[in-house]
């Protein structure tokens, strides 16, 4: 008896500690991010995003290269994982430039590994930025380290069997909405100007953006009811009232299209929270006449989630990579 009663005691001792453990890390989170965003973040970086389904056999077509370290002016470092086709024609082939997804806490190229690998197998060399992670480091950085990476591929892109004459920007979830970003600095002066940026890449090198899942317009995405959102734009900006973030105009790409975007491919499920931003990014691009390329699912019988596109064993992530694969093909030639 003695025994059980001392096994009840550390039990409840165990929860006691738990229970004041939880509600000190709410009491701070009033304070500051870090703690929600530390809770968040294993749980995000441990979810495989990559699922490959009947594509299992393109990856033994790939090759990975070395690492890349990239350095940033006055910002950390950062890192470029590389794939590209086994045989090829010899002649340069489009590059994919892929920003994972996250909530700006979270990710890395891991989780999006095969996914950009399988892409790959289709004919282009695919690079996944790794990006430095808020709260720690707060907007621009990562937009700053995606532009330092695409002027060190601009410049090597040979040395890949790529062209950095026909570049795609891609991503999903936070990585679509950095780099529907980047397509909006590149293709527009103004917003380059506001943000101080020296574009690495030229309009013309510029052939295409391909978003999956992502935000794109900071006045409307509070109303979408995305898990966790004001947590992920706190830790990124750096605001608990993220709202009034001087600069958070400059993340709403909506703002930002001008009739020079570059062509688009738009995809979002159902029943993803987001489904709202890319409609609404969309109608921006068309009625700047750039363009777009969609798959909304609106009506579909079949509930698509968020990022429901890495999830290649399904009928509708495998008719998204043939989207992509197309969409990249005609645009590149």
């Amino acid at each position: 008896m003695p025994s059980r009663n001392r096994t009840r005691s550390v039990v409840m001792a165990i929860a006691l500690v738990a229970a004041i453990g939880l509600v000190m890390a709410l009491t701070v989170n009033k304070f500051t991010v870090w703690p929600a965003a530390m809770l968040l973040r294993p749980a995000m970086s441990s979810v495989s995003r990559s699922p490959v389904g009947p594509f299992s056999s393109n990856l033994e077509m790939v090759k990975s290269y070395d690492p890349v370290t990239v350095h940033v002016l006055n910002e950390p470092d950062c890192r470029l994982e590389i794939y590209a086709p086994k045989s090829s024609s010899g002649h340069p082939i489009p590059l994919v430039f892929w920003i994972h997804g996250g909530g700006y806490i979270a990710g890395s190229p891991t989780q999006v590994r095969a996914y950009g690998q399988i892409l790959a197998s289709s004919g282009f060399v695919v690079v996944s930025l790794e990006y430095a992670l808020a709260p720690r480091y707060r907007y621009p950085t990562p937009v700053l380290q995606a532009n330092a990476a695409l002027a060190y591929l601009r410049d090597n892109a040979l040395n890949y069997g790529a062209d950095s004459t026909r570049i795609f920007l891609a991503g999903d979830s936070a990585g679509a909405q950095i780099a529907s970003q980047l397509a909006a600095i590149y293709t527009g002066p103004n917003l380059r100007k506001r943000m101080g940026i020296a574009p690495a890449l030229s309009s013309s090198n510029l052939r295409g953006v391909i978003l999956d899942c992502g935000l794109y317009d900071m006045r409307t995405v509070g109303s979408t009811g995305f898990p966790f959102l004001r947590t992920f734009l706190w830790a990124y900006t750096g605001k608990r009232e993220w709202t009034r973030f001087a600069q958070i105009d400059e993340l709403s790409t909506t703002l930002h299209v001008t009739d020079a975007y570059p062509p688009t491919y738009l995809t979002v499920g159902n029943d993803d929270p987001f489904h709202s931003q890319s409609y609404e990014l969309g109608a921006a691009l068309l009625a700047h006449h750039v363009e777009t390329r969609t798959r909304y699912w609106v009506g579909s019988q079949q509930h698509l989630s968020h990022e429901y596109q890495f999830a290649l064993d399904s009928g509708p992530a495998q008719l998204v990579m043939r989207d992509v694969v197309s969409f990249i093909r005609e645009n590149a030639a």
